[in-house]
């Protein structure tokens, strides 16, 4: 039993991560995105919705890593 706990709770602390490491990327790949097309005249409405969409992904993944993963993670350290 106490090594079924320790295996899920290195795949729980192992997805957490993940999702803030994928978040991570995404709000990277839109600020490379920013910065590529900082340009003084009118912004492409497709760059505009990619970017949208890579915002709402990292956003997505940092509300399952905080909102779902990390919760677990604290009722795991209550029951000790």
């Amino acid at each position: 039993m106490d090594e079924e706990r320790r295996k899920a709770k290195k795949l729980v602390i192992g997805l957490f991560l993940a999702c803030i490491c994928i978040a991570l990327v995404c709000f990277g790949i839109f600020a490379c995105l920013l910065l590529a097309n900082r340009s003084g005249g009118l912004v492409n409405e497709r760059i505009v919705t990619i970017s949208k969409i890579i915002v709402m992904i990292g956003i997505f993944f940092l509300v399952l890593a905080f909102g779902y993963l990390l919760p677990i993670l604290i009722s795991g350290k209550k029951r000790k």
